[in-house]
Parts: structure tokens; sequence; C-alpha cells
């Protein structure tokens, strides 16, 4: 970090700091400008929604010594949660994270502090996929999906942009990381039973059984499609025989650094709205404990597509 001495001359990098690192927080992150602020605030760095709204748009630069502080905060936040740090001979963030670099998400507020390491909680519900890609980018071993129709996750694939999803797995499968989804037999009693419940508060689920060959047709292609590159990770899908209870995003499950994202499925409201519980071993092994073990359980006699 330039010092104060040279405050004027590295202005350029200053507001390129704030600049990208706003842009790559609101992008990937997708964070607003008042949830940047928030956690600059936490950290000590006085700024205001107004200035950094009139500064991105141009119309406020600010004295050197205030944008060089901002910038710290701006750059402590970027290498926190994104694992980029800020190269100042290219004027750029670099574009990946290094090796064994842990996402820290930073408070909002002074209460929340206390709970960031042990639960966060999305209660808007399914967490944007720019964060999903982020959660799972440090996986060593195992990566696990469990839903009903895997419809979202297959639509990542097929709806996406390459770049927005398949890219990242891609990468996980070349460093020999296994990927795997789970979805209800369409098949079996407990799917007839399951979808014809929900239906009688949400209409749209009788048509959920024929949306679920569907989408297992397009998940086996993927199959395919994944087996023929001959990654060193395996893809793969598993159809259980469960009624449903929740969806589990499950990264390196069984190692010390195991981490999940759950949403406890709520009758009569849309899965992808059911709020979101993300924890993880280290920081709560009581209620990490409990979920894996159920995890395991109930995936224990799922059935590989092929």
């Amino acid at each position: 970090m330039p010092k104060k001495d040279d405050n004027q001359a590295n202005v350029v990098h200053f507001e390129s700091i704030i600049k990208k690192g706003c842009e790559l927080l609101m992008t990937i992150m997708c964070y607003g400008q008042i949830n940047i602020v928030n956690k600059l605030t936490v950290r000590r760095y006085k700024i205001s929604t107004a200035w950094l709204s009139s500064f991105l748009n141009g119309t406020r630069p600010g004295k050197p010594d205030v944008l060089m502080k901002i910038s710290e905060g701006i750059q402590y936040l970027v290498e926190q949660e994104l694992g980029y740090t800020y190269q100042y001979e290219l004027q750029a963030y670099s574009t990946e994270s290094p090796l064994g670099w842990e996402q820290k998400v930073q408070p909002e507020s002074e209460q929340e502090i206390d709970t960031l390491q042990s639960v966060k909680f999305h209660d808007d519900g399914r967490v944007p996929v720019q964060y999903k890609t982020a959660f799972f980018a440090n996986a060593q071993h195992e990566v696990i999906e469990i839903g009903v129709r895997l419809n979202t996750f297959s639509s990542y694939f097929t709806s996406q942009n390459d770049q927005v999803y398949k890219a990242h797995i891609i990468k996980l499968l070349e460093r020999g990381v296994n990927i795997k989804g789970y979805l209800l037999d369409p098949e079996s009693n407990e799917a007839r039973i399951y979808f014809h419940d929900r239906a009688k508060v949400q209409i749209k689920e009788n048509d959920a059984i024929d949306e679920m060959k569907r989408v297992k047709e397009n998940l086996r292609s993927l199959v395919r499609e994944f087996a023929q590159m001959g990654l060193k990770g395996k893809f793969e899908i598993y159809e259980y025989k469960h009624i449903p209870y929740g969806n589990f995003f499950v990264v390196d499950g069984a190692e010390p650094d195991g981490k999940m994202m759950m949403a406890n499925y709520i009758y009569g409201i849309r899965r992808a709205e059911s709020p979101v519980w993300e924890f993880s071993k280290k920081a709560n092994p009581p209620l990490y404990r409990k979920h894996w073990e159920s995890v395991q359980k109930f995936i224990a006699d799922a059935k590989k597509l092929e």
C-alpha cells in the first residue's frame, strides 16, 4: 500500500482500487452500494452512500488522503470476500484466488459480528449463482447438491453463459474434485405423494413430475458430456426415494473444513424462497454434525443415473 507522502501521485491507483473493487463486489456478490457502505462502516471506514454514489458516478473525486483510506477498506473487502488482490502495475485486481484461500464474508452491522462465524442467514431464499460459485471455489474433494428436481442446477448449465457456472465446475473437475447431484426419483411413490400434497396449495406442482423427467434427461446428457472430457474429477447424478425435507449444498462435507448451505422446505412456499442457512464444521460443530449425518443417511441408498 502506498505511503501517505505519495498520496497525490497515487490518486489514480486509489480511484481504481475503489471503482474496480466496488464493481467486483456488486457483480460477483450482488451487493448494492448500501451493503458496501455498511461493511466499510463496521471496519471504521467513515463513508456515506451519497459519497460513494457520487464517486462512482465520477462527480466527487475526493481528497487524496480520503481516497487512500477508503481504498484500503475496499481492498480489504475484495481480498476477504473474493480472494483478489490489487495489482498496482496493472491497475487491476487479480482474477483468481490464491490456493488455500477461504472466503470470509464481512459483517454489515455490529450485531452481525458475533454470529458471522457461526451461522449466516439468507432470508430471501436461494443465493445468487455468483455467491454459489464463490462458496465452492476452494473445494478440495467433493461438492454435493441435494434438491427435488435439480431444475435450477440443470439450468445453470443449459440457460446460462458457460462462464457463469459451467466453467467453475470444469475447474473443480480438472483439480479432481467430484461433483454429485441428487434429485427425487420421478417414478417413485414418494414423488407422487410429495407433489400431490404440494399441489393442494401450489397448482404448478401438478406438472412437477413431467418437468422432472425432462430435467433428468438434461442431467443425463451432462453426465455423458463431462465423462467424455476425461477430467480427474467425476460428475455424477443420483436419484433418491425419500420425502424431500430440504435443499443441501455441501462442500467437502467429511473434511475438517466442511461447510454447507441448507434450506428447509416450507409448505405452501416456493422452494426457491425458502430461507437459506450457511454454516461450517469449524464454526459450529454440533449444528454441522447433525445436518451432515442427515445428509449421509438421506443419500445412502440413492441410485446413480447412467
